[in-house]
């Protein structure tokens, strides 16, 4: 009785020794995967910002193409005034000139 006592108590002593150790492991494989998961997610994070990040930068690009078109217009439309103006000085001239000329004519037949 006392040997079979003593091999019930080496078979615990054994099977506590395996449960410790099967104990053990599934620690280390869940950390493994809390690790790997964790890594995943960090990879996910820096996907999410990488597009975010790009999504911002097509947005202002397009908002500088914006800027850029309408700066172009309204240097389109200051070159017209431009003109305008030059035109008018020029008409203006001319005319002041045709004025001054009839003028002297309307004195001379005086």
């Amino acid at each position: 009785d006392a040997q079979m006592q003593a091999q019930l108590t080496q078979k615990d002593a054994q099977m506590q020794a395996q449960l410790a150790k099967r104990e053990d492991q599934v620690r280390d494989q869940l950390a493994r995967r809390d690790a790997l998961l964790g890594d995943e997610l960090d990879q996910k994070d820096q996907q999410r910002d990488a597009q975010r990040d790009a999504q911002i930068k097509d947005q202002l690009a397009c908002k500088d193409a914006q800027l850029a078109k309408r700066e172009a217009q309204m240097i389109d439309q200051l070159a017209q005034k431009d003109t305008q103006i030059a035109t008018l000085r020029e008409t203006g001239s001319s005319t002041w000139a045709q004025l001054v000329a009839s003028r002297e004519e309307c004195g001379s037949l005086r």
